[in-house]
C-alpha cells in the first residue's frame, strides 16, 4: 500500500539567516571528511551543483530547519557572498517527522559507485580520468560501468580506477602500463587477476628494477597465487610492520632473483 505523499511542497529563495541547523538529529561537521567536503563546496560552489535545500518552519524558531542541504548551506555562509539559498518547504513536521525525513533522505538514496564516479568523472573532461583512460587504452584493459563480484572480473578488467589515480605522478606511464600488461600475460584467461594490490606491488618493482627481465617475470607471476600474496604479505606487517605493498613487492623481488639465479645455473 502506498503511503501518503502529504502535502505539495512550496519551492522558494530564503535568506540565509531565515535557516538553521537543528543539532539534535543532524550530523557533526566537525569530521575530516565533513571539513574536506565543505572546503570544496565553498572553493567550487556552483549553482547547477547545488540543488534545493529540503526545510520546514518551526514556528518556536521563527525558522526554517534544514533538513537536507546543511554542508551546501554551510558552505553558502562561509562564502559571504550568497545570501539566500533555493529551498524546498515542506509544512507539517514537527520535530520526529524532521528527524524521520533526515535519516530516510540519507540511508535510502543510492551510493555513486566509483566505476560509475570515474565514468562521470571522464565525460566531465577530468584531466586524471582522462589520463587514467589513455593508459588502460595503451594497455588494452578497461573499467566496467558496473561492479563485477570479486574474482570475476575478466582477465583485462580493473576495477579500481582510484588505485591508478594513486600512483599517477609517483611513477611513471611506463611503469604504470609494465605492471597492467604483464599481469594479463602472466595469467592468460584467468579471471579477476587485474587486483589493486598486485598492481601497486609490480609498479613499485618495475621502478625498482629499471632492467627488469620481462619473461622471466612472466614465470615467476605464472607460478603464483596473487590472493595468497596479499593474504602472506598481511601476516608479515602484522609481524613486522610496514606496508602489504612493500612486503608484496619484497617477496616478488625475491622469486624474480631465485628465477634468474636458477636460470644461471
Amino acid at each position: 500500500m502506498r503511503s501518503d505523499p502529504g502535502a505539495k511542497p512550496e519551492l522558494k529563495w530564503l535568506n540565509v539567516d531565515k535557516l538553521y541547523i537543528d543539532s539534535r538529529y543532524q550530523r557533526n561537521t566537525k569530521s575530516k571528511a565533513s571539513e574536506k567536503n565543505l572546503d570544496y563546496l565553498k572553493q567550487s560552489f556552483s549553482w547547477a551543483h547545488c540543488g534545493a535545500l529540503i526545510v520546514c518552519f518551526v514556528p518556536a524558531e521563527k525558522k526554517f530547519a534544514v533538513i537536507d542541504g546543511q554542508h551546501r548551506l554551510q558552505a553558502a555562509i562561509a562564502r559571504k557572498d550568497i545570501d539566500s539559498m533555493p529551498c524546498l518547504v515542506v509544512s507539517g513536521l514537527d520535530f520526529e517527522k524532521q528527524a524521520k525525513s533526515f535519516v530516510a533522505i540519507n540511508t535510502k538514496r543510492v551510493q555513486l559507485n566509483t566505476l560509475a564516479a570515474f565514468h562521470a568523472a571522464l565525460a566531465a573532461g577530468d584531466k586524471a580520468a582522462a589520463s587514467i583512460k589513455e593508459i588502460l587504452d595503451e594497455c588494452e584493459v578497461e573499467i566496467p560501468r558496473n561492479p563485477v563480484l570479486a574474482g570475476k572480473t575478466d582477465p583485462r578488467q580493473m576495477q579500481s580506477p582510484g588505485t591508478l589515480t594513486s600512483l599517477l605522478g609517483r611513477y611513471s606511464r611506463k611503469h604504470i602500463c609494465w605492471a597492467i600488461t604483464i599481469i594479463p600475460e602472466a595469467f592468460g584467461e584467468k579471471k579477476g587477476m587485474l587486483r589493486a594490490s598486485l598492481i601497486k606491488a609490480l609498479t613499485e618493482f618495475a621502478k625498482l628494477t629499471p632492467d627488469v627481465d620481462r619473461g622471466r617475470m612472466v614465470k615467476v607471476l605464472s607460478g603464483l597465487d596473487p590472493f595468497q600474496l596479499e593474504v602472506d604479505a598481511r601476516s608479515y606487517v602484522s609481524i613486522s610492520g610496514g606496508t602489504s605493498t612493500g612486503a608484496m613487492v619484497e617477496a616478488i623481488t625475491r622469486l624474480y632473483k631465485n628465477a634468474g639465479r636458477k636460470n644461471a645455473a
